[in-house]
């Protein structure tokens, strides 16, 4: 296919099979609290199943010091999940599957360490390390939508996604300087869309034809906005009031296939299969690849 990858396969709860909900709470030790519910069901033809739950507790990141109590490491974390499937007709059925997820980090801090740069910033130059405030922000969500159709003897499925992923970090502004040299906020983003298609015809019994195609454009930005001091060239500061230095960029890249399959049962108990994709991916550097396939499977 388009890489090296293997196939998972993920089936969620309905609410046909699994009608119904529950709530259930979950806490502990380092002020866990975790709440979380779903629910199950069916409405006339639709069919649907969510569920949600939402974590706070303030061991969010690995501790890096030996204490049972981290300092500055609390997490609050949001996470939603739908699937919806309703029957159109008696030959096609439109299915929904969407998910979110929220989390937010403050990035724990070792205490005791000193600023060993010998820096001053607005006139100081000291700084508790356990006061340092930098926290990181993580989004994700995401949706398919796919349309299922049987016309006698052509079966087919279309598909349409998105995927939105974002990562925000916050510096502390003085204390990131005085340890560091800079201080730096950072975004991330990328949104992708695409659609699929995939079909089958059954010429005879003995002889089934598919086709299908798979296209995806990803947009990526990053943004990123540095305080620093500014130097002579020898890397001596000038001053003691930081600059900021904004740098952002983007890319968008695109990823396409087609293929085309003919199955043939020449005998009972073995099947021929033949057939070709033909795959394109343009980001950073532009490639295609053409890929003949037999297969006999007995």
């Amino acid at each position: 296919g388009l890489r090296t990858a293997g196939i998972i396969d993920i089936q969620t709860k309905t609410g046909t099979i699994d009608p119904g909900g529950s709530l259930s709470l979950y806490g502990g030790s380092h002020g866990w609290a975790q709440p979380s519910f779903e629910r199950g069901g069916r409405v006339g033809e639709l069919d649907y199943f969510v569920t949600g739950e939402y974590l706070r507790n303030t061991i969010g990141i690995e501790n890096p010091t030996s204490s049972y109590h981290p300092m500055h490491d609390q997490t609050d974390q949001y996470r939603g999940f739908a699937y919806l499937s309703g029957i159109i007709d008696p030959t096609a059925r439109i299915t929904g599957i969407f998910g979110t997820s929220r989390s937010q980090f403050q990035i724990p801090n070792t205490p005791g360490m000193s600023p060993g740069l010998g820096l001053t910033v607005n006139g100081i130059s000291d700084f508790n390390s356990a006061a340092l405030n930098q926290n990181q922000r993580q989004i994700t969500h995401y949706s398919i939508v796919a349309l299922q159709e049987k016309l006698g003897p052509m079966d087919f499925q279309l598909s349409g996604f998105q995927r939105y992923s974002s990562l925000y970090f916050t510096t502390d502004p003085l204390g990131d300087l005085l340890f560091s040299g800079i201080a730096q906020n950072a975004y991330r983003r990328s949104i992708a869309t695409g659609s699929q298609f995939d079909g089958s015809y059954a010429v005879t019994p003995e002889h089934t034809v598919r086709a299908g195609y798979f296209l995806q454009g990803e947009r990526s930005i990053s943004s990123t906005n540095s305080l620093v001091l500014p130097t002579d060239a020898a890397g001596t500061p000038l001053s003691d009031m930081p600059l900021a230095i904004p740098d952002s960029s983007g890319k968008t890249g695109w990823l396409g296939g087609i293929y085309a399959q003919d199955e043939w049962k020449i005998l009972p108990g073995v099947t021929l299969n033949f057939g070709a994709r033909f795959d394109m991916i343009s980001a950073f550097t532009h490639e295609s690849q053409l890929s003949p396939r037999v297969n006999v499977v007995w």
